[in-house]
């Protein structure tokens, strides 16, 4: 036999609303010591009765406690988070040098012949947008040498100067 879906709305009789509450309240208890018990966590629970009950198992030096261990959390979080961005940054930034690095290695044999593009770029899903803005950098400054290249073979050029575009 199938249990019918209850529409959720206030109970009116007073009777049935203390005893919902009563039994719900049982329920949400046992399986927040439930989940406790299996994830090995911490759980706090609270449940204020609309009848103006005082909190069952809660004193104020406990919720001052509760309080503190929140904030203590929130505070860990939060610094987690900046670290994180932190290192993410500094990742980034080591990664830019490299692609720079590589680049201008590049240009400084850029008159000697054919070129070779040889960056090793880290393979992931932040990287992707970045590999898609290199590849147009790249393609740019391809573009540039080619036409500098073009400019030398078209005019004859004096030996004792040499200018860079960059």
């Amino acid at each position: 036999m199938v249990r019918g879906k209850i529409e959720l709305k206030k109970i009116e009789n007073a009777n049935r609303l203390q005893v919902s509450f009563t039994n719900r309240r049982k329920v949400l208890m046992k399986k927040a010591n439930d989940l406790s018990i299996l994830c090995d966590a911490d759980v706090a629970l609270i449940v204020f009765s609309n009848t103006g009950d005082e909190l069952v198992g809660m004193s104020f030096s406990d919720l001052v406690s509760l309080e503190s261990q929140l904030n203590d959390s929130l505070l860990s979080v939060k610094d987690q988070k900046v670290e994180t961005s932190r290192l993410q940054e500094k990742i980034a930034l080591e990664e830019n040098q490299l692609l720079r690095k590589q680049i201008e290695s590049m240009v400084g044999r850029g008159s000697s012949g054919p070129q070779r593009m040889d960056l090793t770029i880290p393979q992931g899903p932040r990287n992707r947008a970045r590999i898609r803005k290199s590849d147009g950098s790249i393609g740019r400054l391809k573009s540039q040498l080619g036409k500098e290249k073009e400019a030398e073979d078209r005019t004859p050029c004096d030996n004792s100067r040499s200018a860079s575009v960059f």
